[in-house]
């Protein structure tokens, strides 16, 4: 009879444990999917993403193409002189030279002296960096690269290291009236890939490259009197000024400037001369390459919101 009853114990306690390892594992089952829910909650709803001022408007009546290697062109392409701005929408350096040039360069586009060229980079060390420049690669084959650059460029100083959320891009890119579909497949292809490589490629290989921001003015890299690069705003246009003054005419048996971007900047700067723009501090550059993470997508549609 003591053992029947010891035996009932045992059993007892045992179906005891199972009950309180199931309430266990009930518990936790029920906490993930809470926190699931609320992950997606927060995937899924509208995030902030203001549109600067003026910049649906901005780059009206100015022609954006593509460069062969899929950069984003803005003006004539056979503008006599070819800027290219080797940057990325993560560089606060490149924040700078944008808020402080963009509109003189804009300027001289519509004058028609250059074409300005956009070489994709992903330095700086704001999160997603890689999603925010493989948006604007996208974002170039609809003509809206320009208007996306104004974007992420503002959004630095207004959410900082969370500037460029995967919801947040996708809300500014369907604001800019970015086909969802098209943009989709882009991003899912291998061009953006391509288009980083080809860029990586072309800055390694630029004579004087120091990191982003770096001008090349005809693929020459501008520096002053004492050999040092100039990549301030005031310097970079006195320097482009001086390239447009001393650009060939396209009559008669001149021949006509290359409308690509040159990746043997190395080969140019050989026998270039340095400019004779005025000596100005260089804006500081950035050279770290952010770790690629997962990229923003137009599945659904978003829209700007609180």
């Amino acid at each position: 009879m003591t053992r029947s009853k010891a035996a009932e114990r045992r059993q007892e306690r045992q179906a005891e444990k199972r009950k309180q390892r199931l309430t266990s594992l009930a518990l936790i089952l029920i906490a993930a999917a809470i926190l699931l829910l609320v992950l997606i909650v927060l995937a899924t709803r509208p995030a902030d993403a203001p549109i600067p001022e003026g910049t649906l408007t901005r780059y009206e009546g100015i022609s954006q193409s593509r460069t062969e290697d899929g950069y984003a062109r803005l003006g004539d392409p056979a503008a006599p002189v070819v800027v290219e701005l080797y940057s990325s929408p993560a560089c606060p350096s490149c924040k700078v030279f944008h808020d402080e040039a963009m509109d003189g360069l804009i300027e001289r586009v519509k004058a028609g002296g250059i074409q300005l060229i956009f070489v994709p980079l992903t330095t700086g060390s704001i999160t997603n960096a890689s999603g925010a420049t493989r948006a604007m690669i996208c974002a170039t084959e609809q003509g809206k690269a320009w208007e996306l650059q104004d974007v992420l460029f503002s959004w630095q100083s207004i959410f900082g290291n969370q500037a460029f959320t995967n919801n947040r891009l996708i809300a500014a890119l369907d604001a800019l009236g970015v086909n969802n579909d098209n943009y989709s497949a882009c991003l899912s292809s291998p061009r953006p890939s391509e288009v980083l490589a080809s860029a990586e490629q072309a800055a390694s290989g630029l004579l004087n490259y120091i990191g982003t921001p770096t001008i090349a003015i005809n693929g020459v890299v501008p520096t002053d009197e004492n050999g040092q690069v100039i990549n301030d705003s005031a310097g970079i246009l006195a320097a482009i000024d001086k390239a447009i003054a001393n650009a060939p005419t396209l009559s008669g048996d001149t021949a006509s400037p290359t409308t690509e971007p040159t990746s043997a900047g190395a080969e140019a700067a050989a026998t270039a001369m340095p400019t004779d723009a005025a000596t100005a501090t260089p804006v500081p550059t950035e050279a770290a390459t952010a770790t690629d993470v997962p990229t923003a997508t137009l599945e659904a549609t978003a829209t700007s919101g609180g």
